[in-house]
């Protein structure tokens, strides 16, 4: 345990989902570096969405830059709440190498969720872990 450390961050959505605002308090993260592992939550809220499209909706702003693999992934997140977000919950994501990003996948078939696929609720709550590098 030479290497822990606890804090917060900022995370937000990119990309296929762009908040132009977030409710009060709609945007925290909490994270345990134990090593090179980081493990966290995030609550995400938006009050307005400035963009809302076809593209990957990302998550963006982890504590720490992930490890590069070569299997390409990091670590991964699920969520433990949303509220109509998305079809009944049938959404992960995955931490890609070497960025400080999650990009959201649907879990039934495997494609990019994006943000035209969102449906009216934009809160979710989720758990990660990755590998940092």
């Amino acid at each position: 345990l030479g290497d822990y450390e606890e804090g917060t961050f900022t995370p937000s959505f990119a990309y296929g989902l762009v908040g132009s605002s977030y409710e009060s308090n709609g945007q925290k993260g909490a994270y345990t570096k134990i090593g090179r592992y980081v493990y966290g939550t995030i609550l995400l809220h938006l009050a307005t969405a400035s963009t809302q499209d076809g593209n990957v909706i990302d998550i963006h702003g982890l504590p720490f830059t992930s490890l590069n693999h070569t299997n390409g992934q990091a670590g991964g997140l699920n969520n433990f709440y949303q509220d109509g977000f998305f079809n009944s919950n049938d959404f992960s994501g995955i931490v890609g190498s070497a960025n400080t990003q999650i990009r959201l996948y649907v879990k039934s078939t495997g494609a990019y969720l994006t943000g035209s696929s969102v449906n009216g609720g934009k809160e979710i709550r989720c758990n990660f872990w990755y590998h940092a590098a």
